[in-house]
């Protein structure tokens, strides 16, 4: 995986080269993203990035399959129980929180206990989780 250093867009910018700005994630979070959008196309779901859910909100995957709704949130570690508090009132028919680590995982946890949130239709996912993903998309 490759991007640019800020200091090499900031040369780029100051020669003339526009660099699109990224607008969500860095470059582990859209990894991961990607990573499972071609999974779950290829089991046959129809998967929208960043979709818009109102309020300068997005979610980072929203996919469905045969009426079923799930959104993904990729966590890097630092926004855990806000991603998941804007999804709770969309009624879906499952939520993920996928981390990039085993300890953005647990930091994610211990978000959620702080915040109380308690959501029966959320699962909690890390890479070590990827060969049983498919089990949270049936």
């Amino acid at each position: 995986m490759l991007d640019l250093t800020p200091s090499m867009r900031e040369a780029m910018k100051r020669n003339g080269i526009d660099v699109p700005k990224r607008k969500e994630g860095g470059i582990v979070h859209n990894y991961w993203k990607n990573e499972i959008r071609k999974q779950l196309e290829k089991d046959g779901w129809t998967v929208e990035l960043e979709k818009p859910i109102g309020n300068n909100m997005a979610i980072d995957l929203y996919a469905e399959k045969s009426g079923k709704r799930t959104a993904v949130e990729v966590e890097t570690g630092t926004r855990g129980a806000e991603n998941i508090k804007k999804l709770i009132p969309l009624n879906l028919d499952r939520i993920i929180s996928f981390s990039v680590t085993h300890e953005v995982k647990l930091k994610t946890l211990r978000c959620f206990r702080k915040e109380s949130i308690h959501v029966n239709n959320l699962n909690v996912l890390d890479p070590s989780s990827w060969d049983r993903i498919y089990e949270y998309f049936k």
